[in-house]
């Protein structure tokens, strides 16, 4: 494992959290599955990751909701749908920042990490815990609000139906 100096961590934890942005993936997920997030773990998704920077109510179990700089603004190629797409690459790693019930929903905070120094994030216990106490803010007041019609359709949750960075059989995919 590579060992990174302080000015090295400084800059990658700086190029992570500037200008985050948030976005949403509502999925509803088996009890064993969603069990197995904890706080403080690391994800890798093996596919492309689809999630909405639309966010409102939630008409699902669980919610990921992703922390990024560098998504992929996909929502001008829609043709119709008016998902605001937007997509994290093939292979990308998340932290788990939190995992958070209110209501019957469940929030599963994920801090989307930089493609090429994610392995930063194992070697240290980062906390982020003002921003953990907004995004739950803004999860609360959505619970109340409406479902986006279009984030409910049948196309949508089947495209976000898969967990993130765990198989269906419930084995994490390897780092």
């Amino acid at each position: 494992m590579e060992k990174f100096n302080q000015a090295e961590f400084n800059k990658v934890i700086n190029s992570t959290v500037s200008g985050l942005q948030m976005f949403v993936r509502d999925v509803n997920l088996p009890k064993e599955i969603a069990g197995k997030y904890k706080t403080g773990m690391l994800i890798h998704e093996l596919g492309y990751t689809d999630a909405s920077h639309r966010v409102g109510g939630m008409v699902t179990s669980h919610r990921f909701t992703i922390l990024s700089n560098h998504m992929a603004d996909l929502a001008s190629f829609e043709q119709g749908t008016n998902w605001g797409l937007c997509v994290a690459q093939r292979g990308a790693h998340f932290l788990v920042l939190d995992v958070y019930e209110a209501e019957g929903h469940t929030q599963i905070s994920l801090l989307h990490l930089p493609d090429d120094q994610w392995q930063i994030f194992e070697q240290v216990n980062f906390q982020m815990d003002s921003l953990v106490s907004n995004v739950r803010e803004i999860f609360e007041k959505n619970l109340s609000s409406a479902p986006i019609p279009e984030l409910t359709t049948a196309d949508w949750l089947r495209r976000c139906a898969a967990p993130l960075g765990i198989a269906d059989n419930g084995a994490p995919f390897p780092l």
